[in-house]
């Protein structure tokens, strides 16, 4: 697990591929959701920034006094058929 400072940007990134591994953009929306170790989500559905076809990022910079510890992050992209695909991935962050 990625440990960052609670006063760093954190730059999240992933890729997204399709059933035959070819990396693809979903066409309706892939968002990202961001919950701090209480359970409170700091992050609900925003939108990632695609760099290439399927290569995204999100920048998150927590909040003046945040919750130290583990924080999970969930990726859905959302493409035409409904297909789904859903990232889980954690960060710790450090005061």
């Amino acid at each position: 697990m990625a440990t960052f400072q609670s006063v760093e940007t954190i730059v999240i990134k992933g890729t997204i591929k399709d059933e035959g591994g070819v990396l693809v953009t979903p066409t309706t929306s892939t968002k990202v959701t961001i919950t701090d170790p209480n359970g409170t989500v700091v992050v609900n559905d925003s939108a990632v920034t695609f760099d290439a076809v399927g290569t995204f990022r999100y920048l998150y910079t927590p909040a003046a006094s945040p919750v130290i510890g583990a924080y999970h992050v969930r990726i859905v992209g959302i493409d035409a058929g409904p297909r789904v695909s859903i990232t889980d991935s954690q960060f710790f962050l450090t005061g």
